[in-house]
C-alpha cells in the first residue's frame, strides 16, 4: 500500500537514493544549486552523480540551451548561469557571466584581469625581435565598450582582424597572454630545430580550440538576449492582464470608478506595475486603497 503521510509521524523509511536521483533530475538547476551549496547530503549526493546536472539541464530548458564545451563541467556549467558572487574577490552582488571567458566577475575584477589588444604587442614578440601577432588567434578575447564595460563576444566567423567591424576594444586575459607566450617560448627551446615547422600546427590546434569556445560564448550570449526578452514579455503580458482586472472590478463597484479616476490614484499605478497575475486577493488589497484616494480627488 502506498504511504500515508501525516503531520504528527514522520516517516519511517528513508527514500532510495535512485528515487532521489529521479527526483533531482526533474528539478531546476538553481535549486540544485542551492542543495548542493547549502545541504551536506545534496552535496555528496550531486557531488558524485554529475549526470543529474545535465538531466536537469535536459528537462528543464530543453535542446534550447546551448551545450557546454568539453572543458566545462555540467556542474561548472550550471553555476556560471545561475550562480551569484564574484569568482574572484567573492563579491555577493556579482552576477554579470562573462561568456567570453567562462567567468563570473565584478567589474573591477573583469578590468583587472583583461589587458587590451595594443597593450598585448610587447608579449607578442620572440628574442629575436620576431612578431608574434598570430598567436592572438589562440586566444579567448571580447568587446568592452568606451567605459570598460563588457560588450560581447567578437563574432567567432570572422576570418580576419580587417574583417571584423570593431566599434569597441578587444581584451584578452593577462594570463592568457602571458601562457601563451611562455608555451611558446618553452617549446621552442626544447625543440630548437623542428619547432618553426611545428608552430603553425600547434597555433592551429590552438586557435580551433579557442574558436569552439568563442561559438560557445556567442550562443549563450544570444539565449541570454532571447531569455531577456522573452521575460520582458512576458511581464509586460501579466501587467496588461492586471490593468484590464482590475479596471472591470472597479467598473462593477457601486458607485463605480472609471479608469479616469484609477489612473490618477498612486495605488492603482503601483499595482499594475508588478508583473503578477491578477487575483482576488490583489483586488481585495487594492480596493480599499483605491476607493480612499478616489474620495480624496
Amino acid at each position: 500500500r502506498p504511504c500515508r503521510f501525516r503531520v504528527n509521524r514522520p516517516v519511517g523509511r528513508s527514500l532510495d537514493i535512485d528515487c532521489w536521483f529521479l527526483i533531482l533530475c526533474y528539478c531546476h538547476p538553481a535549486l540544485l544549486l542551492e542543495l548542493y551549496q547549502d545541504v551536506a547530503p545534496f552535496y555528496r549526493l550531486l557531488r558524485d552523480n554529475p549526470m543529474v546536472w545535465k538531466h536537469s539541464r535536459i528537462n528543464c530548458f530543453g535542446h534550447a540551451l546551448p551545450q557546454p564545451p568539453s572543458d566545462l563541467s555540467e556542474f561548472q556549467y550550471a553555476r556560471l548561469r545561475h550562480g551569484t558572487g564574484c569568482m574572484s574577490c567573492g563579491r555577493s552582488a556579482s552576477r554579470k557571466t562573462y561568456w567570453a571567458f567562462l567567468r563570473r566577475w565584478c567589474k573591477a575584477c573583469f578590468q583587472s584581469k583583461t589587458i587590451p589588444q595594443e597593450e598585448t604587442v610587447p608579449f607578442f614578440r620572440d628574442q629575436n625581435g620576431q612578431d608574434l601577432f598570430y598567436l592572438q588567434s589562440c586566444l579567448d578575447f571580447a568587446y568592452i565598450d568606451s567605459w570598460g564595460n563588457y560588450a560581447g563576444v567578437a563574432p567567432y566567423f570572422a576570418q580576419s582582424w580587417s574583417s571584423v567591424q570593431r566599434p569597441h576594444k578587444i581584451v584578452y586575459l593577462r594570463r592568457d597572454v602571458q601562457a601563451i607566450v611562455e608555451e611558446y617560448a618553452q617549446r621552442s627551446r626544447e625543440n630548437p630545430a623542428p619547432w618553426p615547422a611545428d608552430a603553425g600546427s600547434w597555433a592551429t590546434t590552438k586557435s580551433d580550440a579557442a574558436a569552439r569556445r568563442r561559438r560557445f560564448a556567442h550562443d549563450m550570449e544570444r539565449w541570454e538576449v532571447t531569455c531577456r526578452t522573452e521575460k520582458r514579455q512576458d511581464n509586460s503580458c501579466r501587467k496588461a492582464q492586471r490593468r484590464e482586472y482590475f479596471v472591470n472590478m472597479a467598473l462593477q463597484l457601486s458607485p463605480p470608478i472609471t479608469l479616469q479616476e484609477m489612473e490618477k490614484c498612486p495605488s492603482f499605478l503601483r499595482a499594475i506595475a508588478i508583473p503578477r497575475e491578477p487575483k482576488n486577493s490583489s483586488w481585495m488589497q487594492l480596493r480599499p486603497k483605491l476607493e480612499l484616494e478616489v474620495e480624496q480627488l
